[in-house]
C-alpha cells in the first residue's frame, strides 16, 4: 500500500525472511495486545488466554519496554528517527514469531508501554487491540491497598505518564506539583482512560475493544467466549468453564502462593472506602471535574456488541 509506516519496515522484514524462511515466521497478523490502565487484573486476564498451542500470552516483555523508553526518548528531545517505524515493526515481527505453527501471540505490556498502543496498532504485524481498564473508584482502591510501597512506585510511573501526555494536560505543570497524592492518582488514571477511549474512536468496528475488569470479574465465562472470538482463538465452551473453575480464579496471578478471593476483596475495599471516605470523594469529583470517564463505559465495549 501507501503507507509509510509498513513501508519503511519492508526491507527491514525482508532480510528476515531471507535468512531462513522458517515455518516460525508469521504467516499473518496475529500478534494481539492488550494495553491496561494498571489493577485491572490484567495478569489473570492473560493468564486464561493462555492455551497451549493456540495462544502464548507474553506478559510485560522487556523488549517491549524498551521499546517504550526509547518512544519517551524520542519525545522527551523532540527528533525524528528515520528508522523508527523499522525498529518498531521488526521488534513486533520477532515477537509474532510463534513456538508451534498456527499459534497465536498475545502480548500484555506493562501500562508504562502505553504510550506505543497507537502507532503499535498501525503496525502491519498487529492484529487486535484489547484496550483494559477499571472504574477510578476501583483504582483508587487498589492504590490504597497496596501501602505507602505501592504508592511510591506509582508516583515514579505518574512521572512517566505526565510525560507522555505532556501536550493533553488539563492543568499547569506548576498545578500537578501541589496536587495530593491520590488526586495525583486520578489524573494518572483519567489520562490513560481518555486516550483508551480515543483510540477506540478511532477505529470504530474495527480491531479495538474496550473492557472493564469488573464486567469481566462479574461475567468471566461470556467475557472469555467475546474474547477468544475477538482474538481469533479457537476454544470450546466446555474450555472455558473449565478455565473460570480452575485455579487462576483462586490465586492470586502475580503470588502463585497466594490465595485470591472476590469475597475478601469486597470487604477489604468496603474497609478502605471507609477509612478513606473523603479522601476517595475528593479525588472522584477532582477526575469528574476534569471531563474523566469515572464510572467507565467506553466506547467499542467487548460485551456491548
Amino acid at each position: 500500500g501507501n503507507d509509510s509506516r509498513a513501508q519503511n519496515s519492508l526491507p527491514v522484514m525482508g532480510v528476515f525472511q531471507n535468512l531462513g524462511r522458517s515455518k516460525t515466521l508469521p504467516k499473518k497478523r496475529s500478534l494481539n495486545f492488550i494495553f491496561h490502565s494498571a489493577f485491572c487484573c490484567s495478569t489473570m486476564l492473560s493468564n486464561c488466554l493462555d492455551i497451549k498451542g493456540k495462544n502464548l500470552s507474553l506478559k510485560e516483555p522487556m523488549a517491549f519496554l524498551g521499546l517504550a523508553q526509547y518512544q519517551q526518548t524520542r519525545q522527551k528531545s523532540e527528533t525524528f528517527d528515520p528508522n523508527w517505524w523499522a525498529i518498531l515493526n521488526l521488534a513486533l515481527f520477532l515477537l509474532a514469531r510463534p513456538f508451534q505453527e498456527n499459534e497465536k501471540i498475545l502480548i500484555k505490556p506493562s501500562n508504562v508501554a502505553n504510550n506505543l498502543a497507537a502507532e503499535v496498532l498501525e503496525s502491519p504485524v498487529t492484529g487486535k487491540l484489547l484496550l483494559l481498564y477499571s472504574p477510578l473508584q476501583r483504582f483508587l482502591v487498589s492504590v490504597l491497598s497496596g501501602g505507602g510501597e505501592r504508592m511510591e512506585t506509582l508516583n515514579k510511573l505518574f512521572s512517566e505518564i505526565i510525560r507522555d501526555h505532556q501536550d493533553q494536560l488539563p492543568l499547569e505543570f506548576h498545578e500537578i506539583g501541589f496536587l495530593p497524592p491520590l488526586k495525583k492518582m486520578a489524573l494518572m488514571w483519567g489520562l490513560q482512560v481518555k486516550q483508551f477511549s480515543e483510540l477506540a474512536r478511532s477505529k470504530p468496528g474495527g480491531p479495538v475493544k474496550t473492557l472493564d475488569c469488573e464486567v469481566f470479574l462479574e461475567h468471566p465465562k461470556e467475557t472469555l467466549g467475546k474474547l477468544f472470538k475477538f482474538f481469533e482463538i479457537e476454544i470450546s465452551p466446555s474450555e472455558i468453564k473449565a478455565i473460570v473453575k480452575g485455579q487462576g480464579f483462586k490465586t492470586d496471578s502475580k503470588i502463585k502462593e497466594a490465595g485470591f478471593s472476590r469475597k475478601e476483596w469486597d470487604l477489604r475495599k468496603e474497609e478502605i472506602l471507609k477509612a478513606e471516605k473523603t479522601k476517595i470523594k475528593e479525588a472522584l469529583r477532582f477526575a469528574e471535574d476534569l471531563g474523566f470517564p469515572i464510572a467507565g463505559n467506553l466506547p467499542a465495549g467487548l460485551l456491548s456488541d
